[in-house]
């Protein structure tokens, strides 16, 4: 009798086999991960006959795959949201499960709550951001938002407040024209924030005397 094929490291579907499990009903059983990162035990037959490709993912949420193929980009984020602030063997890992960045409950167990609460990415440019960085995956504290925005979001970036409004050298100035280096050096120098960012340079002075911007 041939010994048994080891399937350990093949894919099928979505499923990679992980290594050989306890048999069922004298059947062969393998530990399989899926790609949606959730482990479940499948038959060896069918994997084989394709009767079983993913733990059921593509059932729960359907309409969220290409054919059998790629995710939405909705569910790749709700995905990829879960996998870095849950499994310690993500790669950034350390900058969100690993510093207490946790996905609330609504979310966690739920793509259909999620997609309800966050609704369609508003194009291919947009990703899921959190508004305080130090906060959680939660409807209060996300958004979909461009890369320049996530940017300006990033830990340790200082804000300059004027009035009501706290911006970073970079928002001031796409606001005023004046540099980024500028508003930069102005705060660095002990500058009072509101003229920082709305005095601009009297180049006939060489940089002596400023004018207030319009």
């Amino acid at each position: 009798m041939p010994a048994p094929v080891d399937l350990t490291g093949r894919r099928f579907g979505k499923l990679v086999v992980l290594k050989l499990g306890a048999r069922r009903n004298e059947a062969r059983v393998w530990i399989c991960l899926c790609d949606c990162n959730t482990t479940t035990s499948v038959i060896g037959r069918n994997l084989g006959n394709g009767h079983t490709r993913s733990c059921g993912c593509a059932r729960v949420h359907h309409g969220e795959y290409a054919g059998d193929s790629l995710p939405s980009p909705e569910l790749a984020a709700w995905r990829a949201m879960i996998a870095r602030c849950s499994n310690p063997k993500n790669r950034v890992w350390h900058n969100y499960g690993g510093r207490g960045i946790r996905v609330c409950d609504r979310w966690s167990g739920s793509f259909k709550n999620f997609l309800s609460d966050m609704g369609r990415r508003p194009s291919d440019r947009h990703s899921i951001d959190r508004v305080n960085n130090d906060g959680n995956y939660e409807p209060s504290n996300c958004r979909w938002a461009l890369a320049v925005e996530q940017s300006n979001n990033r830990r340790g970036i200082k804000r300059i407040v004027v009035g009501d409004v706290a911006l970073s050298a970079p928002e001031w100035s796409r606001i005023t024209g004046i540099h980024k280096d500028t508003i930069h050096g102005r705060i660095e120098r002990g500058w009072d924030p509101e003229l920082a960012v709305s005095a601009a340079p009297d180049r006939s002075m060489k940089g002596r005397r400023y004018a207030f911007a319009k």
